[in-house]
Parts: structure tokens; sequence; C-alpha cells
């Protein structure tokens, strides 16, 4: 590898950063939550300097499980839920749509607007 290889390639990856970046900061309000694991999210965290957020990582969060005990605490302060998942449509969501619905708003970057809970997690399944 060269040097110019090396600079062409680190400009073309800092200008996807910075699409992703603006891209996310067009989808979401002033005041949210974000979801995800790190290698995802982390490029657009910067958004943290400018707006009213919370995050929750999958890696450090211990899953699904403890994600969705937020969901509900989320939805009892009104904070809207954001998330960016694994990119090139590989992602399913995880919960039914009777529990936690949502929705892929954006498909290059998969980005996702999770809607509150339709029931508090401790009421158990649905019929």
């Amino acid at each position: 590898m060269n040097v110019g290889a090396d600079s062409a390639q680190m400009v073309r990856h800092t200008a996807r950063i910075q699409r992703k970046y603006e891209r996310f900061a067009s989808l979401t309000p002033q005041r949210f939550a974000i979801v995800g694991w790190g290698v995802q999210t982390d490029e657009v965290l910067a958004i943290t300097t400018e707006r009213d957020i919370v995050y929750f990582d999958l890696i450090e969060g211990k899953g699904w499980r403890t994600m969705r005990w937020f969901f509900d605490r989320w939805a009892e302060e009104k904070r809207p839920v954001y998330a960016i998942f694994p990119e090139k449509k590989k992602f399913g969501w995880p919960y039914a749509e009777w529990d936690v619905p949502a929705e892929r708003i954006d498909d290059e970057y998969d980005i996702w607007r999770i809607d509150p809970p339709k029931r508090p997690a401790d009421e158990g399944p649905s019929p």
C-alpha cells in the first residue's frame, strides 16, 4: 500500500460517515433515545453534543430483554426511540407488532423508528 491509496480510502470513508450522520440528523428530533450496537451507532453519536439523547448499546446492555425495560421507561418520558442496526437489510425486528412496533425509515443506513410499547413489559404476552 502507498500513502495515496490509504488517503483516498480515508477520504471516502469519512465522507460516508458524514452522509450517514447528516441523514440520521435529518430523521431525528431534538430529544430522543438511540439503540443499537456500537459498530453502527458510533458514527452518529456526535449528535449527542447537539441534542438531548440517551443511548442504549446492545453489547453493553445485556441484550433485548434489558432494552425492552428501557422502551417502557422512554415511553413514560415520551421520548421517541430510533435505532441503527446492521446495514444491508439483514436485520429483523425481534419484537412482535402487538408489543413494540418498529419501522425501517432509511434503507441505506438501516435507520429505524421504534414506536412506544403497546403494553408494559410486565403485563406478559398479549393473547
